[in-house]
């Protein structure tokens, strides 16, 4: 938290980057770091205090009763 890097021992578990999500890249925001496990998705992208909506509304599109 210090240097408000993503360690590089998580940044290696990272399952893809900015290249492989291209609604990150459509809104000019790199994928910093993406974790996966089960149905639950966490994408920490470069940004401030930004909302990016398509991605979570395309997600949550997928989602199944």
């Amino acid at each position: 938290m210090e240097t408000r890097q993503v360690p590089d021992a998580l940044r290696q578990r990272s399952a893809k980057g900015s290249d492989e999500s291209p609604q990150f890249a459509e809104a000019d925001a790199d994928v910093l770091l993406y974790l996966k496990s089960g149905p639950t998705e966490l994408v920490l992208f470069e940004g401030e205090h930004d909302m990016l909506y398509r991605p979570g509304l395309e997600w949550l599109s997928r989602q199944q009763r």
